[in-house]
């Protein structure tokens, strides 16, 4: 029997939205590209910052069908997010809202972080 991976999440929030961070290498190894995600999202030259509501969870679910397990959930709080003065992601995002289930990761009962929150 093969150990699934544990892949530790990275958040960063600031008062009123939360974003995942990923590497642009990892969502391509997991078949993932930037029209899979919503113009919630953000984007810079190595890195996605998906949104909690819709995009984190669909990137999660991949991460699970693709035998991952979820490890540490660390979080970076800040007053205004500098991640809002990104380049969005452009897509087609009214499909995305359609054929996507819009439920957040954070309210999800099984993902709550362990042992308070992680600043790193």
């Amino acid at each position: 029997m093969t150990q699934q991976q544990t892949i530790p999440l990275r958040f960063f929030q600031d008062q009123s939205h939360a974003w995942l961070f990923v590497k642009k290498t990892f969502l391509e190894r997991l078949g993932l590209s930037l029209n899979d995600f919503t113009s919630y999202s953000y984007q810079d030259d190595k890195a996605v910052y998906l949104e909690e509501d819709l995009d984190a969870v669909v990137f999660i679910n991949r991460l699970e069908a693709n035998g991952f397990k979820i490890g540490e959930v660390f979080i970076d709080e800040e007053n205004i997010s500098s991640i809002r003065l990104k380049d969005r992601i452009q897509t087609n995002w009214r499909s995305l809202m359609q054929k996507n289930s819009r439920r957040s990761f954070f309210l999800s009962q099984n993902n709550k972080p362990k042992g308070g929150l992680k600043n790193g």
